[in-house]
């Protein structure tokens, strides 16, 4: 029987160097961040590129590891912005997608919009992720691995990083936290990629036992809460899996973050064309941002196939605006970018299973 390989992203990390240190005792520490380098400067992506380690090393590592844990399936440019979408196949054949978006800053740079999960178990009922199912979570080698991959295909610099594609992130807390200590650093004796935690930002749909963890946590990571509506009814008719979380509930943990963090949450809230969008709506939604400290994005809705669901016209996600900056809240305009190819808030769905090679 075939040993089995190890994540080399994870293998760098201090929970898991152990394993690394197995197959090469008799290298000195040096050795080690030589292949921090590697990785976490260079960004190389294959051992081979690994140029002032010894073929023997070399050839011990493509043996024993992987490197990047995910392969590229396909990417589609968008014809109306510099929106790209990437189909990755993860080691167990399954695939996801990740998005790299126009930060709007004159071709500067993008953000990179990553999945945390094969799927999604919350079947909010105008998503497209949700119509897969639960395949699995992500592992922080393969969350990573976006970042890692993305980077080298990239003509420009990532920017910010969000967690906003397939999955729920705080489902995966584990491997969620395990992957932000290494795009960040966990701490000066690991490095990481280096990335600003002010840079990051994770989104999730009311985890509160994420958003509590990640209030604990020691980098400044950015929170931001798919809300979508702030009546508890509403809100349980277009997130059912979520009904036994109340708004109350999600609020006292929204404000313990922002206490703890000394920053706004930013709250995103998906427009939906007769269902979220009354007076009764706004009146709702106004009572219940008015004690919070937060940052509002308004994202007119993105058509997903087999779904009903239309956007609501633009004069009434400017008058959402317009009474929510009467009442002193902050509230913008999220404008869509790279919907015509399926990569846009909410569009993320991959059914396919990529068979691998023996």
């Amino acid at each position: 029987m075939e040993s089995p390989r190890y994540d080399f992203i994870e293998s760098l990390h201090p929970k898991f160097i152990e394993q690394l240190h197995a197959f090469f005792s008799h290298e000195k520490r040096y050795f080690f961040k030589q292949l921090e380098d590697w990785v976490f400067v260079k960004k190389a992506t294959n051992f081979a590129e690994f140029t002032n380690i010894s073929k023997k090393n070399r050839e011990i590592l493509a043996q024993n590891f992987f490197l990047p844990s995910l392969s590229l399936v396909s990417q589609v440019n968008s014809g109306k912005d510099q929106t790209v979408k990437f189909l990755l196949r993860t080691q167990s054949g399954h695939t996801i997608e990740a998005v790299l978006i126009d930060d709007g800053l004159a071709n500067k740079g993008y953000i990179l919009c990553l999945s945390s999960q094969k799927g999604c178990s919350l079947a909010c009922r105008f998503c497209a992720t949700g119509t897969m199912g639960m395949l699995g979570n992500l592992s922080s080698g393969e969350i990573v691995s976006q970042y890692l991959m993305l980077a080298a295909l990239s003509n420009r610099p990532i920017k910010r990083i969000v967690f906003m594609g397939m999955g729920e992130p705080f489902l995966n807390r584990k491997n969620v936290f395990l992957a932000l200590d290494i795009l960040c650093g966990k701490d000066q004796s690991f490095r990481g990629f280096g990335i600003s935690s002010r840079r990051i930002a994770i989104s999730t749909s009311g985890i509160l036992r994420g958003i509590e963890e990640l209030a604990g946590h020691s980098l400044n990571i950015r929170l931001s809460l798919s809300l979508h509506s702030a009546i508890d009814e509403s809100r349980a008719e277009l997130m059912p899996d979520l009904k036994n979380i109340s708004l109350l509930q999600i609020a006292k943990a929204m404000q313990y973050y922002s206490r703890q963090k000394n920053q706004a949450v930013f709250v995103e809230y998906i427009m939906l064309k007769d269902l979220n969008d009354s007076d009764a709506h706004l009146k709702a939604l106004i009572e219940f941002l008015k004690p919070l400290f937060v940052k509002v994005n308004f994202i007119a809705y993105n058509k997903v196939q087999g779904k009903p669901y239309k956007p609501s016209s633009q004069q009434r996600i400017a008058f959402f605006i317009e009474q929510l900056q009467a009442q002193g809240i902050v509230a913008t305009q999220r404008y869509k970018k790279g919907d015509d190819i399926g990569a846009a808030c909410g569009q993320l769905v991959s059914k396919k299973i990529v068979t691998v090679s023996p």
